[in-house]
């Protein structure tokens, strides 16, 4: 949990603002996809953290790899975040 904890000081509302942030001046996609992914393991208590991941990743227009701080998609989608954005939507089967 120590280390949930690190993650969450990176989130700064928009995205995680990490040394990628630091060096592109973008955020990226998969890390809210990462953060749903991790939050829906956790379990129920942290319905609130998957949902305010789900509201962000929803947001961005046009769904791409990078964003801005205004959810404004930057570039292309590449497969990686497709991936990751569809095992942390799609991937947990609750039964």
């Amino acid at each position: 949990m120590n280390e949930v904890r690190k993650l969450e000081k990176l989130f700064d509302g928009i995205g995680f603002k990490d040394l990628s942030y630091e060096s592109l001046h973008k955020y990226e996609t998969y890390k809210l996809a990462l953060a749903i992914y991790l939050y829906r393991l956790l379990g129920p208590n942290y319905d609130a953290y998957v949902r305010r991941y789900i509201r962000l990743l929803n947001s961005i227009k046009p769904f791409t790899t990078l964003y801005d701080e205004r959810f404004n998609g930057v570039g292309d989608l590449n497969i990686e975040t497709a991936c990751l954005t569809a095992i942390a939507l799609y991937g947990i089967n609750d039964e």
